[in-house]
């Protein structure tokens, strides 16, 4: 429990009531009572009525009427759905000021442990919404063995490569069990890992509760000579600024881990390129695959602020005129003309920051002289499909061609499907990508038609992340690529349905859901969603390669 000195939220008074961060464990919480209803008045009346356990139970049977949930998800993160159901079930039960209703709401979200969950709220925010907190402390995750360490980059008081023994007198695996409430990024455990490494130096309260500025917090490590060392932190208000900006508009110039120091040799929206000590060998440090919506506004003035940065000439009249796919298109034409250019023959993609945004599949074909192929996907008929196929059109579903143009009756012939062979659990799978209308078996595998085809190799991680995931996949299991480093987050949602959770007194809150699931290429029976591409050389980050960790996967790259 995080020892602030002041505790001015009732937030804050009612979850100390409770066994030690009871409500972040499942197992530690108290079971209450099945049909608890809160007496006395409270804000959060408004928004959950007083019969707190029919408005839990009307959520619950929404999401579980139409999500695909991905019970492998939960058992890679040692949990199951019941377990997190039980624990998000008492924040509804002990809700009493909005803000308790805002985080109960975002517990159910995170609950699901799908990566691509959104949660809409109207008029529903914490008080403290807009002030980050942070204390001079960074960590990086390292491993030893199977044990996870957080290690000290920076930490004010505590030496670099000081390692956390405990924040606040909790803990750290009491501390990762307890963070399972807050993490909103899918079903990695590494990935939950370098979330908490980050929550335990900055806490947003859109994501989790936070201290207030001037709150202290209490941080034991032990130092690399073997002293425990506690320090004393105080937060502050975050001093990291941006605009919000999706990172198609960040230039490549965010050091990661003492890896990227010198300037790339050439830069597109979603990638940088930098040379090593062969120069038949370049690093793409490729961060993003989202490009912008140019009719947005706001897409199109962040798109403004990355063109002086960009490595080759695109106007916004071009943006305008190829939209987001062809940008993407684009993009990676530069990409490849550039490395042509330069007498490349092996490319090492470093893709650990990339939480991906769409893919090409002819793209891999300047990697491969052969057929490859693209993931499949299918729509999973839960049992409000099952009952009503005519609202499968209400869901979120994109099928479309190599070049991005929709196929406008893609629902249609799902619900179809549904209709001809009720009962069926989901539709039969189709390309993500079709190359003619019909969507027929074997269009998900392309031949490559490039005049040019490198070698190849994947630097993977758990922040690697839905397109990301198609796009290590796709070099993978076709042979194309092998992969270093963590598996990648392995999430995918190729088509979703906003749930409608009904609230008291106020506007129902929306819940994005998956409705569908990916399949790895070659495979109908083995999901992206929870299942990371297998990595070759396995290098988790160590005390070892603390400083060269690159340079490390580089060395070992099976080309």
């Amino acid at each position: 429990m995080n020892r602030f000195r002041r505790r001015t939220s009732r937030w804050g008074c009612w979850l100390r009531a409770q066994t030690a961060w009871c409500l972040l464990i499942a197992a530690g919480c108290p079971a209450g009572d099945a049909g608890v209803v809160v007496d006395d008045a409270t804000e959060a009346d408004r928004w959950l009525g007083t019969d707190r356990a029919s408005t839990f139970d009307a959520h619950i049977a929404a999401v579980e009427s139409v999500a695909a949930l991905a019970a492998d998800g939960f058992t890679r993160l040692g949990t199951t759905w019941e377990q997190q159901r039980d624990a998000v079930e008492d924040l509804y039960r002990g809700a009493q000021t909005s803000d308790d209703v805002f985080y109960a709401l975002s517990a159910l979200r995170n609950s699901l442990h799908d990566g691509h969950a959104r949660l809409a709220i109207d008029g529903l925010l914490p008080r403290q919404a807009a002030t980050v907190v942070e204390v001079p402390l960074s960590l990086r995750v390292e491993y030893e063995g199977a044990e996870a360490r957080y290690v000290v980059r920076e930490g004010g008081d505590l030496p670099p490569g000081s390692a956390i023994i405990s924040v606040d007198g909790m803990a750290i695996a009491d501390l990762e069990r307890g963070h399972l409430m807050w993490f909103d990024g899918g079903n990695s455990p590494e990935a939950l890992r370098e979330d908490l490494a980050r929550w335990i130096g900055r806490r947003d309260p859109l994501q989790a509760p936070a201290p207030q500025v001037g709150d202290d917090v209490d941080v034991v490590a032990r130092t690399p000579d073997g002293v425990v060392q506690r320090a004393t932190l105080t937060f502050t208000a975050h001093s990291g600024g941006g605009d919000g900006c999706p990172p198609y508009a960040d230039p490549c110039v965010v050091d990661v881990d003492g890896d990227y120091s010198a300037a790339p040799d050439f830069e597109g929206l979603g990638f940088c390129v930098y040379g090593t000590n062969d120069p038949t060998t370049r690093v793409v440090r490729y961060h993003s695959l989202m490009t912008p919506e140019t009719l947005d506004r706001f897409e199109r003035e962040c798109l403004t602020r990355k063109l002086p940065h960009l490595s080759y000439a695109l106007t916004l009249d071009e943006a305008d005129a190829r939209g987001p796919r062809g940008l993407l298109q684009r993009d990676q034409e530069a990409l490849l003309d550039h490395l042509a250019r330069q007498g490349v023959q092996r490319v090492l993609f470093d893709v650990r920051e990339n939480r991906g945004g769409d893919f090409d599949p002819t793209f891999f074909g300047a990697f491969t002289g052969g057929a490859y192929a693209q993931p499949r996907k299918s729509f999973v008929y839960a049992p409000l499909f099952q009952q009503t196929p005519e609202r499968i059109v209400d869901a979120n579903i994109y099928v479309a061609l190599l070049d991005g143009q929709p196929i406008d009756d893609g629902a249609a012939r799902i619900e179809a499907f549904l209709r001809t062979n009720p009962g069926t659990p989901r539709s039969p799978p189709i390309p993500f990508y079709c190359q003619s209308t019909s969507c027929a078996d074997g269009e998900e595998t392309l031949t490559s038609q490039s005049n040019i085809v490198f070698d190849a190799a994947v630097l993977t991680g758990p922040r690697c992340f839905s397109a990301c995931d198609d796009f290590v996949a796709i070099m993978h299991d076709n042979g194309i690529a092998s992969t270093i480093g963590l598996p990648t987050g392995a999430g995918d949602a190729p088509y979703s349905f906003d749930v409608t959770l009904p609230l008291h007194n106020e506007p129902a809150a929306m819940l994005r859901v998956t409705v569908g699931v990916s399949f790895h290429p070659g495979s109908d029976d083995t999901p992206l969603e929870a299942h990371p591409v297998d990595v070759d050389v396995p290098l988790p980050p160590t005390a070892a390669n603390r400083h060269d960790y690159l340079n490390t996967a580089i060395a070992r790259a099976p080309w």
